[in-house]
C-alpha cells in the first residue's frame, strides 16, 4: 500500500499499466478530479494499493 500528496506523485511513482492504464493509453492524473475534488485529495491524500499476479 503506499500513500501520496496527490495523483501526481502517484504517477511519477508507478507505470501506467500499474495504475490501471492500457500499454497505448495515455496517463494523466487530472483525469482522477472526475472521481476526487482538490479539497478530498488535500484533505485526505492518495492511496494506491499494488497487486501482483504470481
Amino acid at each position: 500500500m503506499y500513500r501520496y500528496l496527490s495523483f501526481e506523485e502517484l504517477y511519477q511513482h508507478h507505470s501506467k499499466v500499474s495504475i490501471g492504464y492500457n500499454k497505448d493509453e495515455i496517463a494523466n492524473p487530472k483525469e482522477m478530479l472526475m472521481y476526487y475534488s482538490k479539497e478530498m485529495i488535500e484533505k485526505y491524500g492518495v492511496v494506491a494499493i499494488e497487486i501482483k499476479v504470481l
